[in-house]
């Protein structure tokens, strides 16, 4: 049985292969990136797949992974579009194996804003977790 430690490890571990900067959940912001991403994985759900016997029974976890894309004020966020494009074509339809994870296409990103010294651009795509338990 696959925890959520192992799905989000092994989204995590799928991202960096991006060569991205990046931090998770509530670490701090790397210093000196021009540009880089705060990964964050939630889960948002788990239901019942079929009923039998404990640790025969099939269930779903569903999740969203948000890559929040940062750089700097000045430079403006056309290279942070450009980077949300390599991240979605990167998983779209993307199967993972072990564990057993499905993702599907991003929602449109969101709006620029600016925090700080830093514009800020929102990728959100959705994935599920099949698993035994």
């Amino acid at each position: 049985m696959s925890t959520f430690a192992d799905v989000a490890g092994a989204i995590r571990t799928r991202f960096a292969l991006l060569g991205i900067a990046t931090v998770h959940d509530n670490a701090p912001e790397p210093a000196k990136a021009a540009t880089w991403c705060r990964l964050r994985v939630d889960f948002t759900g788990t239901e019942q797949r079929s009923t039998g016997n404990e640790g025969a029974r099939q269930w779903r976890a569903f999740g969203v992974v948000t890559a929040e894309l940062y750089c700097h004020a000045e430079k403006g966020d056309g290279g942070l579009l450009t980077t949300a494009g390599e991240i979605a074509e990167a998983f779209r339809g993307l199967r993972l194996v072990d564990p057993h994870v499905r993702f599907f296409p991003p929602a449109p990103i969101g709006t620029s804003q600016l925090v700080g010294a830093w514009y800020r651009r929102d990728l959100r795509f959705l994935f599920e977790h099949d698993f035994i338990g």
